[in-house]
C-alpha cells in the first residue's frame, strides 16, 4: 500500500490532465470531458498494436511527453515494460506518485527534452508518440532519432491540417483555452502528406491512418480542417488494413473524417478567416 505522504500529494493536486481514481474517487480534471477523451483514444490505438506485436506482455514500450504517464500505465497494466519521458520536472513527479501509488513495477520515467538528443534511451517494441509533435520545433529531426529507437511500431497521434494536400506544416499559436501545458503553445499542424513523408524518412516501411468510426474527437475539439488523427509508423511486415486502419501514401489524398459536407464547411472557415477576417467556431 501507498505510504500517507504519496497519498497527500496526490490529493493535493486539483489539475491532473488524465482519469485516475484515487482513494475511491475520480481526481479532479482540468476538463470533464478527458474522463472519455483519453480511454477512447487508448482504445483505438491498443488495437492497433496488439495486431502489430501480438500484445503487449513482456514487449518494450517508449512513451514519448509522458505527462503523469497515463497512456504508458496503461500499457504497463497489460504487462508491458515501460520507459516514459518528459521535458517537465513536475509531470515526471506526478507519474512517480502514480507509479508508487498503483505499485507499477514496470515502469520507468525519466526528465528529459528529446528536442536536445543526448544518449540513446535504448531499443523499444512501440513508441507512443502522443500529442507532442505539433509542439516541437523540429518535428522532422525528432522523429528520425525516434525511429532509430522503434524496432516494430510508432503510433502517433496529432492534431494536422485535414485540408491541405501538400506536405507542409502550418503554424499557429494554441488558443488560451484549449492550451495544454506543453513546453510551448506554438502549435506547427502537420498535413497527412507531411506525417508520411517524416516516418517514411524516420525508416518506418509502412505508414497508417486511422479511421475510428467512433470519432469522440468530433464532439471535443476538431474539426474539418483541424483533426485529432491516428497515425502508425511500421517496421517489417504489413499489418492488416480494415475500414478503421487505411495504408496511406505520400500522393494519396488527404483522408478526412468528416466526409464532403464538412470539407467545404472547412474550405469556407478558412475563407471567412483569410478574407472576411471573421473568427469561426472550432479548430485553435
Amino acid at each position: 500500500m501507498p505510504d500517507q505522504d504519496t497519498i497527500e500529494k496526490m490529493l493535493a493536486i486539483s489539475d491532473w490532465r488524465h482519469p485516475y481514481v484515487i482513494e475511491g474517487k475520480e481526481n479532479d480534471l482540468e476538463k470533464d470531458w478527458f474522463r472519455d477523451w483519453h480511454p477512447w483514444r487508448w482504445s483505438v490505438d491498443k488495437k492497433i498494436l496488439d495486431q502489430a506485436l501480438g500484445n503487449l506482455n513482456g514487449k518494450s514500450v517508449l512513451d514519448v511527453a509522458c505527462n503523469d504517464g497515463w497512456y504508458g500505465f496503461q500499457a504497463a497494466k497489460e504487462g508491458a515494460h515501460v520507459t516514459g519521458i518528459d521535458g517537465r520536472q513536475d509531470a515526471i513527479e506526478r507519474a512517480k506518485l502514480i507509479a508508487d501509488y498503483y505499485q507499477y513495477t514496470n515502469t520507468n520515467h525519466i526528465v528529459g527534452n528529446i528536442e536536445i538528443g543526448g544518449d540513446p534511451i535504448g531499443e523499444f517494441d512501440a513508441t507512443l508518440f502522443y500529442g507532442i509533435l505539433y509542439h516541437l520545433a523540429n518535428p522532422i529531426t525528432v522523429i528520425q532519432e525516434i525511429g532509430k529507437s522503434t524496432k516494430r511500431i510508432m503510433a502517433v497521434q496529432t492534431f494536422i491540417h485535414a485540408l491541405d494536400p501538400n506536405p507542409v506544416v502550418h503554424l499557429l499559436r494554441e488558443s488560451p483555452e484549449l492550451a495544454g501545458k506543453a513546453m510551448t503553445q506554438l502549435i506547427t499542424t502537420p498535413t497527412q502528406r507531411a506525417i508520411v513523408m517524416m516516418l517514411k524518412e524516420a525508416g518506418f516501411d509502412h505508414v497508417y491512418r486511422g479511421m475510428p468510426t467512433n470519432y469522440l474527437a468530433g464532439k471535443v475539439n476538431s474539426n474539418a480542417r483541424w483533426q485529432w488523427c491516428f497515425f502508425y509508423g511500421v517496421k517489417g511486415t504489413p499489418l492488416q488494413e480494415s475500414a478503421e486502419l487505411v495504408k496511406i501514401e505520400e500522393d494519396d489524398k488527404p483522408l478526412n473524417h468528416f466526409g464532403a459536407l464538412g470539407k467545404v464547411r472547412g474550405h469556407a472557415e478558412r475563407y471567412a478567416r483569410r478574407f472576411l477576417k471573421r473568427e469561426t467556431k472550432g479548430g485553435f
